[in-house]
């Protein structure tokens, strides 16, 4: 165990991983049964031995209340995501929904984010500070996979507060308030219902959109593959996977830039703005962690881990391994071996939105350090205030100020 350590504090955390790493490399966290990996190599092991370390339980599902059982017969929307299912299911569903997420698909998403960038910085016009979070980043975020799944804003503005709900119950520790369970799957069951109805919607009228390839999906052998449960859940892991944690990105970005004064770096040259997004990443990922669950008794660094064991890679701690990365609590965008970060996962379960995901933090700093060049940090303004959750601790205001006008777009 680590005396004293509190998974929730994410600015205490890193402290408290470097002593982990030096001591305790893997420990056991009782207020949430779960056994914490911190050492790179050993997170390494774990995300490749998917054997031994099932995916299965990466989300927490708890079973809803009995009058709502009904209601959710097939079961959380979140339940059996990509994230959530081991092989051979896993590898079905990802390669029919691979071809739901070209790379094509995803690069003609460019000029509508863009778009929405501009739209938001010409808000700003008039204005000389702006919670960064609140007014730009979570709106590009929101308005994008708006754009992608093909529903309207206002859907986005509510599958948003669903996304939030789904934190809640899927992150919690293992003593969560039946009261709470019932409040929370009772969203959940609208979650649900909501994406149902855009399903049967884009089946009737399709459009050019990441919900309407997933219904179209055909195997190998031209048959229909996905079921309309797998679908709901495709849709809903996009939605709750790419939605709060991109716009941590990128109000982490923005902050790190500003403080460690590189932002004029990416001012005078823009094409440093995808290795600042990967420093981003690896410096201060905006997951905390992703859970396994030990298929039989094991051993990882020495130490020996039961049966049906739960078991949290802190993928944060190891993006700050030394044995990894030189200096590793420096943020630096001119860092090598960038690649070997590892937060956006590895092999088998390497995000499958993690091109939008670095689209969307590209294109928001190039319309940002373009249109804002002046931007700085308001007096005070830190990375303090997050979600408090275990793996998804989501950025809730970033207060910035700049001179004059932005310029036009």
């Amino acid at each position: 165990m680590l005396p004293g350590f509190d998974p929730c504090d994410t600015d205490a955390q890193f402290g408290w991983m470097a002593k982990a790493r030096e001591t305790s490399p893997v420990f056991y966290m009782p207020e949430y049964d779960l056994w914490c990996v911190t050492r790179h190599e050993d997170a390494l092991d774990v995300l490749r031995d998917i054997a031994t370390f099932s995916s299965r339980d990466m989300i927490r599902v708890w079973p809803p209340p009995g009058d709502l059982a009904d209601d959710l017969k097939e079961g959380h929307p979140l339940e059996g995501t990509l994230v959530t299912t081991d092989p051979p299911a896993h590898t079905r569903i990802r390669k029919l929904a691979q071809k739901a997420t070209t790379p094509r698909q995803v690069k003609a998403q460019a000029p509508a984010i863009r778009g929405v960038c501009d739209e938001l910085i010409d808000r700003l016009d008039g204005q000389r500070s702006a919670d960064l979070m609140g007014e730009y980043a979570e709106l590009i975020v929101t308005w994008s996979i708006a754009s992608v799944i093909g529903c309207t804003r206002e859907d986005a503005v509510r599958f948003r507060a669903w996304t939030n709900d789904a934190h809640v119950l899927a992150y919690s520790g293992p003593n969560l308030d039946p009261v709470i369970i019932r409040e929370y799957s009772a969203k959940m069951v609208d979650f649900d219902r909501w994406i149902r109805e855009l399903i049967d919607n884009k089946r009737n009228n399709p459009g050019d959109d990441i919900t309407t390839a997933l219904i179209n999906a055909k195997s190998d052998d031209g048959e229909q593959s996905l079921s309309d449960r797998e679908i709901v859940a495709m849709i809903a892991g996009f939605v709750a996977a790419g939605s709060d944690t991109t716009a941590t990105i990128i109000g982490h970005a923005v902050y790190l830039l500003l403080k460690n004064d590189q932002w004029d770096q990416i001012v005078e040259d823009r094409s440093l703005i995808p290795a600042a997004v990967e420093e981003t990443l690896r410096f201060r990922n905006s997951v905390t962690g992703m859970r396994r669950t030990a298929t039989c008794d094991t051993v990882i660094n020495g130490v020996d881990i039961p049966e049906g064991s739960q078991i949290l890679i802190h993928i944060v701690s190891a993006n700050r391994d030394e044995e990894v990365f030189k200096d590793a609590d420096t943020f630096n965008i001119h860092r090598e071996a960038l690649s070997e970060h590892l937060s956006l996962g590895k092999w088998r379960h390497f995000c499958l939105g993690a091109p939008l995901a670095r689209l969307e933090a590209k294109i928001a700093l190039e319309r940002l350090s373009e249109r804002i060049p002046q931007l700085r940090l308001s007096e005070g303004a830190d990375l303090s205030e997050y979600v408090r959750n275990l793996v998804v601790p989501s950025l809730l205001s970033l207060d910035v100020a700049w001179e004059g006008r932005p310029s036009r777009a």
